[in-house]
């Protein structure tokens, strides 16, 4: 299907070029416009085809209905079955390109939208069910490396001079500005990440050194208990055999006393024999 549009030269972010009385096409326009046939800077687009690459998809439909469009695509593109059936067929690996933007999912910068980096994760977990390896490919690196679609198109695209190399000036500064700044957010999103995992490494080494102290404590109160234990016990036991031994002692003494009563001995005090006296 064709489909023909009026567009103007302000529509910048996709920078769209006004068409001038002498034939040339730029978009160097400065003075307000009305939209009429005359106005030089409204000119007729044709389109054979429908948007392409997620940055058009994004920036042409707007966040809600790319939302939408975008999660649709991922959900029914590819599924788990091509996986089950490239692993039936013998593949045993799969490439999957990535755009530079997955890195802040779910909420990547604009246009994009939120979305991409659960599809990648479904598409693991279906490799790992199906025995297949997984090559993620940086497909679309910030800046972009060439004019297509699938790596970006303009304003991200560093190389818009490859389009159309009568840019103004403030167009490729701003390219150039949003480039550079798309590696900083990226290598400080890379820094942070670092920043977390060493933290929770650090973390987890103090919750081990603090498990390992708290195990040497119980071991040392366990072995302070069990020698209490043992101590009082001992104790215990040379009352126990004191007092059985005195015990026997009073008992002997108190049968000889009885023996020399019985003898008639009156040299004895029985009772006070009895008694340890």
């Amino acid at each position: 299907m064709i489909k023909q549009l009026r567009a103007n030269h302000q529509c910048v972010p996709l920078l769209a070029r006004q068409a001038n009385t002498d034939g040339s096409v730029t978009a160097n326009f400065g003075e307000s416009t009305t939209w009429g046939n005359d106005d030089p800077s409204v000119f007729a687009v044709t389109i054979v085809k429908g948007l392409q690459g997620e940055y058009q998809i994004c920036n042409g439909y707007g966040k809600e209905k790319a939302t939408q469009v975008m999660n649709d695509h991922w959900s029914t593109y590819i599924v788990e079955d091509d996986f089950a059936f490239m692993a039936a067929n013998g593949l045993n690996a799969v490439r999957i390109p990535v755009g530079w933007w997955i890195a802040s999912d779910p909420n990547p910068p604009a246009p994009f939208v939120g979305g991409s980096l659960q599809a990648l994760d479904n598409a693991f977990t279906w490799a790992e069910r199906n025995n297949i390896r997984v090559i993620v490919n940086l497909h679309a690196a910030p800046g972009s490396q060439n004019p297509n679609e699938h790596s970006v198109s303009p304003p991200l695209c560093k190389w818009f001079h490859w389009i159309d190399t009568e840019q103004p000036d403030w167009a490729r500064q701003e390219v150039e500005e949003k480039h550079w700044r798309a590696w900083e957010t990226f290598f400080e999103e890379e820094r942070q990440e670092k920043a977390r995992a060493n933290a929770k490494a650090e973390r987890e080494r103090q919750i081990q050194k603090l498990k390992a102290e708290q195990a040497r404590n119980r071991e040392v109160n366990q072995k302070r208990m069990d020698d209490e234990a043992a101590r009082r016990f001992a104790e215990e036991e040379v009352r126990r055999e004191a007092r059985e031994a005195e015990r026997k002692r009073l008992s002997e003494r108190a049968a000889e006393a009885q023996a020399a009563e019985e003898r008639g001995d009156k040299s004895g005090k029985w009772p006070l024999w009895t008694q340890g006296k």
